[in-house]
């Protein structure tokens, strides 16, 4: 199990799963409301794959361009919060 979850399309997704979990349905209406218009609603084949390609690619892009970023901050705040190495000799 470990090797198939080191797969670089697994680790991919896992690095962008908060995204999907926030975006899904945003997409999903999206996507509902965009083949209405088109006069392609009630094919849920569709609506599934298209949602799960947006869904990947949106993600991704938010975490690449702005979640990674925050991310980035986070381990420097935490880096300078550590004691160094010479205050924690004199505790």
């Amino acid at each position: 199990l470990a090797a198939l979850l080191r797969q670089p399309v697994l680790v991919a997704v896992g690095a962008a799963s908060y995204g999907v979990y926030l975006l899904h349905m945003l997409v999903k209406n999206v996507v509902v409301k965009g083949l209405a218009l088109l006069g392609l609603q009630g094919n849920t084949y569709l609506v599934f794959l298209l949602t799960l390609a947006a869904t990947i690619a949106i993600a991704r892009l938010s975490f690449r361009y702005f979640e990674s970023y925050f991310l980035r901050r986070k381990a420097r705040y935490e880096a300078s919060k550590r004691p160094s190495q010479a205050e924690a000799a004199t505790r």
